[in-house]
């Protein structure tokens, strides 16, 4: 019986330094800290909110997210946000000016949206790949 039970005590004692050892990986950690020394740099006061001119937004502002349940959305300043399609998510975005376009990224796929078409939908582009054909996933 005293062997069981040590051979629980040392199962626990190991369970519980693989419990500590979980939460950031050291790439997480190192990608944290630069970006804290570059706002440090910058004297950016990041408890501070960011103000601006509502006349010098000259573009719509396009917001979503990575989940395909929450709607993504444009708008302005001056306007009300409108809903501009679901069931995509958006890990990255940019939009074209000259077009009056979004596009953005759902890991590897490609897609874009004409702002403000009164049909709620994006088109396929593709997928997005190198010179050798692997396949590009931005986060």
């Amino acid at each position: 019986m005293t062997y069981f039970v040590r051979i629980i005590w040392v199962v626990l004692l190991m369970s519980s330094f693989a419990l500590a050892q979980t939460g950031d990986s050291e790439e997480t950690l190192l990608e944290q800290a630069k970006a804290l020394a570059e706002e440090q740099s910058q004297g950016v006061d990041a408890t501070q909110p960011i103000s601006f001119l509502m006349e010098e937004v000259t573009h719509p502002l396009f917001v979503g997210v990575d989940d395909v349940t929450v709607p993504a959305y444009v708008g302005d300043l001056a306007s009300n946000w409108l809903q501009a399609f679901i069931g995509v998510e958006v890990w990255g975005a940019a939009y074209d000016v000259t077009n009056n376009k979004v596009y953005f990224n759902d890991g590897a796929v490609l897609y874009e949206w004409l702002v403000g078409d009164t049909i709620i939908g994006v088109n396929l582009l593709g997928t997005i790949t190198d010179t050798s054909g692997a396949n590009f996933t931005m986060v």
